[in-house]
């Protein structure tokens, strides 16, 4: 049999192992009722798959499975380009939610979060964030990365092996940014000759993913509120992500040596790259602002003297406040309420020469401001002051049910 014919029938081989055992594997550890073995095992099983089909093929290797010690001077970059990978994710992720919206799986998510929070910080450390990164590191950028340079040329090995990786997921929402990242992962594997700096990188990916969730959970359980990112707040970021995640993987690209710009044309990229980014995310702030309410001017002071202002919101949205009444060399005592339609009070400040900034979630709705004023009962009571009240309206936001 032809090597190249014998290395992909070992490929598929590989991959119907995986498939059957992560089935199989998952099904045994729910039936034992243990949470811990249920995310634990099936990445084992399918690494233990994999060895058995290639000591079945005669290639099992440290070389097969890029077992070896990385060259120190290949951690640098390949963190660098770790983070330009990750930043590559977001973006993809992000024009995902607005081209696909309902391939979002809000019920996997969810799931997943309920089993972690139930677990011990050691069992969620071992079992989701170390064995699954070491094992698929070991899988993916050892077996099928090595297996794939033997039948075509490396940079197609990288996306098919990072394809791969995306699609044993069964996931479609994130095939692609899957895939992105295995891609990545790959390159960082071939450069360096070894699983050890992607398997790193791989659990950094992973304790991130279970600390959003778990900031998910108590913002869910603290009945707080959730930014609603826009389309066109999301076409900001995706540019945003996209220019610093070039930024950083030229930068790598550069110091793995694998190209050569120079001069004028490397300094132009990098420039480009950080004005897109930052430029849009000024952007993604700017075009989301808009003053709901300006109340500036000097009062005169009789014995009360009461100010009213309304505040109206479309939507649901993020609100600055900045309030405050001063006057001058004299002191005013002043109490400046902000209530909702019921009567409600939402904001609230008061006291001599009063002043208050807040930042603070706001459902829709008609808001009443109320400014009473007075002159300072102790000391030197003013006969005018300056009242300011402004504000500011920023992302529209969603409340957690």
């Amino acid at each position: 049999m032809r090597p190249r014919i014998k290395t992909i029938l070992e490929m598929i081989a590989a991959l119907g192992g995986i498939i059957a055992v992560r089935d199989v594997s998952t099904r045994l550890a729910i039936a034992t009722g243990s949470r811990f073995l249920a995310l634990f095992i099936p990445s084992l099983a399918m690494l233990a798959a994999v060895i058995l089909v290639s000591r079945l093929f005669g290639t099992a290797s440290k070389e097969t499975f890029n077992v070896s010690a990385p060259s120190p001077r290949h951690i640098i970059p390949s963190v660098i380009m770790g983070a330009g990978g990750y930043y590559l994710i977001a973006a993809v992720t992000v024009i995902m939610g607005i081209l696909l919206p309902s391939l979002t799986n809000e019920t996997d998510s969810l799931l997943y979060e309920k089993m972690l929070s139930a677990m011990s910080p050691f069992s969620v450390i071992i079992a989701v964030v170390v064995v699954p990164a070491v094992c698929e590191e070991l899988i993916f950028r050892g077996f099928f990365l090595t297996r794939l340079q033997k039948t075509v040329k490396p940079f197609p090995a990288m996306l098919i092996s990072g394809f791969i990786f995306g699609a044993v997921h069964f996931d479609l929402y994130k095939l692609l940014p899957i895939t992105v990242m295995g891609t990545v992962l790959a390159y960082i594997a071939y450069k360096t000759g070894s699983f050890v700096i992607t398997a790193l990188l791989h659990m950094l990916n992973n304790a991130i993913s279970v600390i959003e969730l778990a900031r998910a959970g108590t913002e869910a359980a603290s009945d707080e509120y959730s930014v609603v990112v826009t389309d066109t707040m999301g076409w900001f970021y995706a540019a945003a992500y996209l220019a610093l995640g070039g930024v950083l993987i030229y930068a790598a690209l550069k110091i793995f040596k694998t190209i050569t710009l120079k001069g004028w044309k490397s300094k132009l990229i990098i420039v480009l790259c950080a004005a897109a980014f930052f430029g849009c995310n000024a952007g993604a702030v700017f075009s989301t602002v808009e003053e709901k309410l300006d109340l500036s001017e000097i009062v005169t002071l009789e014995e009360r003297t009461v100010k009213t202002e309304s505040l109206e919101l479309e939507t649901a949205r993020l609100v600055y406040f900045d309030f405050n009444a001063a006057g001058g060399v004299r002191d005013v005592d002043a109490v400046i309420t902000l209530t909702d339609g019921e009567g409600r009070e939402v904001y609230k400040v008061e006291g001599t020469n009063a002043a208050g900034r807040d930042l603070r979630p706001m459902p829709a709705g008609r808001y009443t401001l109320t400014v009473e004023l007075a002159p300072a009962a102790e000391g030197n009571g003013a006969d005018n002051c300056l009242v300011s009240c402004r504000a500011i309206a920023f992302y529209q936001i969603e409340f957690q049910n």
